[in-house]
């Protein structure tokens, strides 16, 4: 054994088998059990006090029968789950018994199934045939002169934001076609809107590179009219980083403030570009705490089935107003950005390093009514250890994600405040955003 472990050098580590950590015997050997003519003999279990093993599962034959014995590790498996274990396996030789296929023998209990198929009937409709842009024009036409974004003093309509990201999109098209013909100006001294370019792809990725502003939002409606995916690039990113990431998503170009100097010159006009539900949307590099960063790739399809639930889910309607505080570099900010365009929500957009700013928050939060937001719980501790939230009476809904969020900042929640309700969201950037 010692010899099996030096030769595949495998390190060595005192609280575990260096070579597996399940064990499982047989033990049919009908000549193991002492008899003698004169003398009763009876089996007497051991408890060994130690497992050699995580988990050890000894099998023995006696007469016409199979008996288990399982010896664990008591700092990895509670008693209840052995049990549960013993009698899974006690299910499944049963099962064996009845001549099944192996793909039909059952392993769990009635109970246990009846349990799981009713926790995984997950299946909801939702318009999987829509994409962010669909649903955001579809808005348009509903409430083109409501407000839907604000940044400090200014506001934007549905219908001004509308034509200003198709001015983007165009200019995109514009720029990445490189066509001469697309460049014409029309007489009233407005470039015309360019026809489809036949050597822009869809999904090329657009970098933006730009401080929470309205310039932002009409940026990455932009770039989503275009049939391209955005890439926010935060201006707060190391330089290497920066440079990494736009090598490694061999981003077409970037949009910055320098760009909005030139937009207005271009058609007010829809690109008329097809989207569909299954072509890329954004792209979120991971922090590369554990190597170099990486990029996560998401479709339009998964953010609207998201973003469909949230709506139902949290009952908002044009009615609500929701903060854009999250630097759209994670993503969370996705469904702060894209949930109020895309069902007539009102969306107030924080200044540039006003998450990080509480007393500005919560005279925000006051000053705009809003009724839904985000905070990770370090966050909303530090908004509950400096007072003022309990005073936002117009919030209906507080969710929070990002971290661990313990039972001690619940609890301070709801003993200071009982007008709003804390929601409790987890999921991984590749699954869109939350999936629990």
């Amino acid at each position: 054994f010692d010899k099996l472990v030096d030769e595949l050098e495998l390190e060595r580590d005192l609280s575990q088998n260096p070579l597996f950590n399940i064990m499982i015997i047989l033990q049919n050997n009908e000549q193991s059990r002492l008899e003698f003519s004169n003398l009763k003999t009876k089996e007497r279990e051991i408890d060994n006090k130690t497992s050699k093993f995580d988990i050890t599962f000894n099998f023995i034959e006696v007469e016409e029968r199979l008996r288990l014995n399982i010896e664990y590790n008591t700092t990895l498996f509670k008693q209840s789950t052995i049990n549960r274990i013993a009698q899974n396996m006690k299910t499944l030789m049963s099962e064996i018994t009845l001549d099944k296929k192996l793909n039909e023998l059952e392993f769990i209990s009635t109970k246990e199934r009846i349990l799981l198929d009713s926790f995984n009937q997950t299946q909801k409709d939702y318009p999987k045939d829509k994409t962010i842009v669909s649903l955001f024009e579809e808005q348009v036409k509903k409430s083109p002169n409501s407000t839907a974004v604000v940044f400090e003093d200014k506001r934007l309509t549905y219908r001004e934001l509308d034509e200003k990201s198709n001015q983007t999109a165009n200019y995109l098209i514009d720029i990445l076609q490189n066509s001469l013909e697309s460049k014409c100006l029309h007489p009233n001294n407005t470039r015309l809107k360019p026809s489809f370019p036949s050597g822009l792809k869809r999904e090329d990725i657009v970098a933006i590179k730009l401080e929470r502003s309205l310039e932002m939002i009409i940026g990455l409606m932009g770039i989503l009219k275009a049939g391209c995916a955005y890439l926010p690039i935060d201006l707060e990113y190391p330089l290497d980083r920066i440079e990494y990431i736009l090598a490694d998503s061999k981003a077409k170009t970037t949009i910055d403030l320098e760009t909005f100097k030139t937009i207005d010159s271009y058609s007010i006009d829809s690109p008329n570009i097809e989207i569909s539900s299954n072509n890329l949307a954004y792209i979120i590099y991971t922090s590369g705490s554990t190597g170099k960063p990486k990029g996560v790739m998401l479709e339009h399809r998964g953010v609207v089935n998201r973003l469909d639930w949230m709506r139902k889910e949290y009952d908002l309607n044009s009615d609500d107003a929701i903060l854009q505080k999250t630097p759209y570099s994670f993503d969370v900010s996705v469904w702060e950005l894209f949930l109020p365009l895309m069902y007539g929500v009102k969306q107030v957009i924080a200044k540039p390093n006003g998450h990080k700013d509480n007393r500005y928050l919560v005279q925000l939060i006051k000053k705009e009514s809003i009724t839904f937001l985000h905070f990770v719980p370090s966050m909303l501790n530090v908004m509950l250890s400096s007072k003022g939230l309990e005073e936002c009476s117009s919030i209906k809904n507080i969710v929070c994600s990002g971290e661990a969020l313990s039972v001690k900042i619940v609890d301070e929640f709801y003993s200071n405040i009982n007008h709003m309700k804390l929601h409790n969201l987890y999921g991984p950037t590749e699954a869109s955003i939350d999936v629990s």
